[in-house]
């Protein structure tokens, strides 16, 4: 068995692996929010395209990809502002053939709070919110 960061690598049938040095895996040096884009600062991106790449945020998905030597943008999917679930969060980026970049230990972590658009004095409002696996209900 084959693993790395404490992950299994997975082979249906004949398989061959390879070590990829740090030098050469993508990885995440810093990255923020503005409007309903992500914008991501990058290492070692010159062997991809934007096509080989899929970003997940915060249990969403990106779409149309922007790639430079040393950034990644895309769009959050949402009409005005970003559809993005309560939480903390970072980039999950997938690169197509290698498996998911590197993340720099600075990098920090994304926080979107709960947002009450309308309630009236009669409204019983509840929030669960769901931090790192703990269920809280709050009235």
């Amino acid at each position: 068995m084959i693993s790395t960061l404490g992950m299994r690598a997975l082979c249906g049938s004949s398989c061959s692996y390879e070590y990829q040095s740090d030098t050469l895996v993508p990885k995440l040096t810093s990255f923020s929010v503005i409007g309903k884009q992500l914008q991501m600062s990058m290492q070692n991106l010159q062997s991809f395209t934007a096509n080989d790449i899929t970003v997940e945020f915060g249990d969403t998905w990106c779409e149309n990809y922007t790639l430079s030597s040393t950034t990644l943008t895309c769009d959050l999917p949402g009409s005005t502002y970003p559809s993005i679930p309560a939480g903390s969060h970072k980039p999950h980026i997938h690169f197509a053939n290698l498996g998911y970049s590197l993340i720099n230990s600075g990098v920090s972590t994304y926080n979107e709070f709960p947002l009450v658009m309308w309630f009236s004095p009669s409204t019983v409002i509840t929030f669960i919110v769901c931090i790192d696996f703990i269920l809280l209900e709050i009235n």
